[in-house]
């Protein structure tokens, strides 16, 4: 029987699945392999893709998102989440973040999102408001490679970040997310959980001066990684 006009709505509406995904597929939206080539080697051919419209790769299988990765060093098909806890309240700072943050959306999908910061309380107070806010942050934490930064966690030159992020693209991981804590710092739960806790040094510095330092070196491994004049 035909659909009626509620169910056609909601057909419309779904996602359609994209089609049996092969290499032969995305050699569709793919330029010529020939046209790739080029002396500088795979920085200069993931240059000339970015015109591509890599949303047309969504719902293609991980493994082939890989393959492509390794044929073409595509690095757009990885994406960076942010998580601040509590929303950046000094303007300047928060005008830097928004202009790394359209830098860096230029070389790789990126998006900042934050869950809201806990006032400051008891001392009785603060382990269920500790707690709450942990749960807060897993429910943005998706699939992929965590990123926590740390007083005490590993520390990184410009170079050694953007190998380190190199690797993590080279294996395929779909996401990376970074989070950075408010002025009580990450609940400890979450620091555990991390795959890698990265420490900017041992000074210290306002968490929310450090969000804009964690854009910046990001954005700087990426330039590394781009060859683009920005590290120079």
């Amino acid at each position: 029987s035909p659909a009626t006009p509620v169910q056609a709505r909601r057909l419309r509406s779904r996602r359609t699945p994209l089609p049996s995904w092969s290499h032969s597929t995305a050699a569709e939206i793919l330029p010529n392999e020939n046209a790739l080539d080029s002396p500088n080697g795979c920085t200069v051919r993931a240059a000339r893709l970015d015109s591509i419209d890599l949303k047309r790769f969504q719902g293609a299988p991980p493994a082939l998102l890989r393959s492509l990765y390794l044929k073409y060093n595509i690095i757009r098909f990885v994406h960076f989440r942010f998580v601040w806890i509590g929303r950046t309240r000094d303007r300047l700072l928060s005008g830097l973040e928004e202009g790394y943050l359209k830098r860096l959306d230029h070389l790789i999908p990126t998006e900042l999102t934050w869950v809201p910061e806990l006032k400051k309380e008891n001392q009785g107070q603060v382990s269920a408001r500790l707690e709450r806010e942990a749960r807060s942050l897993e429910r943005k934490i998706k699939e992929g490679y965590l990123i926590v930064l740390d007083e005490t966690g590993r520390q990184f030159s410009s170079q050694e970040l953007s190998v380190a992020l190199e690797k993590l693209m080279n294996r395929g991981v779909p996401e990376v997310t970074f989070i950075v804590g408010g002025y009580r710092g990450i609940p400890e739960q979450i620091k555990r959980a991390a795959d890698l806790n990265w420490s900017l040094g041992r000074l210290t510095l306002p968490h929310e001066l450090a969000r804009v330092v964690v854009l910046e070196q990001v954005y700087r491994s990426m330039s590394i990684l781009r060859s683009l004049p920005y590290h120079k």
